[in-house]
């Protein structure tokens, strides 16, 4: 079979994940201490891109060539589709990963990423994705990979096992349907007092989140035939011929050792020899369940003095709300109170005066951020763009170069969002990834854009015509009045505050528009 075992009857979620972005690779890279050759311009690889959302959003965003190998023909064609409104510099195949290794045409890259994807396919693949790094791979470039942790799973394991052998039995009925007579099984095993559901607790807790879930995003994650948590060390080795090292983690909150390990623990983890044993342990600590590792080509590290040298010259933009500041992150030890002074000092830094757009040096200065320290802010910045509230940026040329990139796909996203609500984001040139979006306010942006009127009206007639409605309290709305007061409620609220953020963003201009003179599809 061409699919190897992987599920491949419903095609997988349209999402977006901007820690695959080269901005935020090289920002995370650069917080572990890590040295890179990747430029401004890198020819970038995405192998198992799913629907493209993020390869797209990347290349449209960013200066550089793109490439992605998916081996499922409908989404491949679906992430072509979106590529003929970007920027022109994407190149997508649905070929497998042995199969692109055979492209006389395949070049050298500065970035190879795989999100998802190793943890779900047969050890064949696995070799030739090692392959591809050890031929293609740039000495300095950077390798980004994602899989499911051996310490995390192991309580849970067996539930998979019996939920995706009894998905395999039955040769009946659609994904979904099989997807959900899997969990209704191991429901009832787990009601008629399973001896393994008493001891294991944590698979108790699993089954019923999955209940919760998306049956398409299930069948993805856990039904395929091939499921292999593993040890980070095993992850190493794999990786080992590739001549690739470990750099360090994607995920910034990582490096917070005080929200997730005990002074007891980390005692133990300053005495492991080896980076393999290390991390082994350290997953042991916390269970951890999924990893998100950045390995080099050439491990080099920065010294102290180089690394804050660099960080002090990055900008960073505030990119949400200062009310949206959580009280509280999550760390393996439980919730961590933030410190509302410090965060509230460092974000209050950040103002319509400076374009909310600063480097770590004008934060230093700043006299709202005062008395801060150079280390306060070093360990800040992980928490806030983790959480989505700080984001590096790319310098003005390159904003300049590749906007019409963003502007013909963000043409494309919002026009489409009245028949079609799959792709809820937009691509930025500021930040060189994509900003969530909800459908209504791409129909909002549409609207604007293109001088249809009333956007409220607007919306509401595409909704009528569908037969939809919408719900507000958790009733629906049924009167048209009702509806259209609904919408220019939202419409005022996206005037207010979301048309500032994502004009500074570069998403819209000052008005809310899009510019429609690069719109279309570019000529093949």
């Amino acid at each position: 079979m061409w699919n190897s075992g992987y599920v491949s009857e419903v095609d997988y979620t349209f999402g977006h994940f901007s820690f695959l972005s080269p901005n935020n690779l090289k920002f995370a890279a650069l917080m572990e201490g890590g040295k890179h050759s990747v430029p401004d311009n890198p020819t970038y690889l995405e192998l198992g891109f799913g629907q493209g959302i993020s390869l797209n959003m990347h290349a449209a965003s960013n200066p550089g060539q793109y490439w992605g190998a998916d081996f499922s023909p409908t989404q491949t064609s679906t992430a072509l589709e979106y590529a003929k409104h970007g920027a022109g510099n994407l190149k997508l195949f649905d070929d497998s990963f042995q199969d692109l290794l055979r492209r006389p045409d395949l070049p050298q890259f500065d970035m190879i990423v795989l999100h998802g994807i190793w943890s779900w396919v047969p050890p064949t693949a696995r070799a030739a994705i090692v392959e591809i790094a050890r031929d293609h791979l740039k000495p300095g470039g950077l390798f980004y990979i994602s899989y499911n942790v051996k310490a995390g799973w192991e309580g849970v394991a067996p539930l998979r096992d019996l939920l995706a052998q009894y998905y395999k039995s039955q040769r009946g009925g659609t994904v979904v349907e099989r997807v959900n007579a899997a969990l209704a099984f191991a429901t009832e095993v787990m009601e008629a007092d399973a001896k393994f559901f008493a001891h294991n607790p944590i698979a108790k807790a699993q089954l019923n989140q999955m209940k919760q879930k998306d049956p398409i995003y299930l069948a993805h994650e856990f039904f395929n035939e091939t499921w292999d948590p593993m040890n980070f060390s095993e992850v190493c080795d794999a990786l080992a011929p590739a001549k690739l090292d470990h750099l360090g983690s994607s995920t910034l909150l990582d490096g917070l050792d005080h929200i997730h390990l005990t002074p007891k623990a980390k005692d133990s983890l300053s005495h492991a020899s080896g980076v393999g044993v290390a991390g082994d342990l350290r997953d042991i600590f916390v269970s951890q369940r999924f990893r998100r590792d950045i390995f080099v080509k050439g491990l080099r590290r920065h010294t102290p003095f180089a690394r804050q040298r660099q960080l002090l010259q990055q900008k960073f933009m505030l990119i949400n709300h200062a009310a949206s500041l959580p009280e509280t992150i999550k760390g393996a030890r439980g919730a961590a109170k933030l410190d509302r002074d410090l965060y509230g000092r460092l974000i209050s830094a950040f103002s319509q005066d400076n374009g909310y757009s600063l480097s770590v040096k004008d934060i230093l200065t700043s006299p709202v951020s005062q008395p801060l320290t150079y280390t306060q802010i070093d360990q800040a910045l992980r928490v806030l763009v983790d959480l989505g509230m700080l984001a590096p940026i790319s310098p003005a040329e390159i904003v300049n170069a590749v906007r019409p990139g963003t502007e013909r796909m963000n043409a494309k996203l919002c026009r489409d969002a009245a028949f079609d609500d799959s792709v809820k984001y937009l691509a930025s040139p500021v930040i060189g990834t994509g900003v969530a979006v909800s459908r209504f306010e791409q129909m909002f942006i549409n609207s604007l854009s293109r001088g249809l009127g009333d956007p409220a009206k607007y919306i509401w007639q595409n909704l009528e015509a569908h037969g939809q409605r919408l719900q507000r309290d958790g009733g629906i709305l049924d009167t048209a009045e009702a509806n259209l007061a609904e919408l220019k409620s939202q419409f005022q609220e996206f005037q207010k505050n979301r048309i500032p953020l994502l004009h500074r963003l570069g998403v819209v201009s000052s008005e809310g528009k899009i510019d429609l003179t690069f719109e279309g599809p570019l000529e093949t």
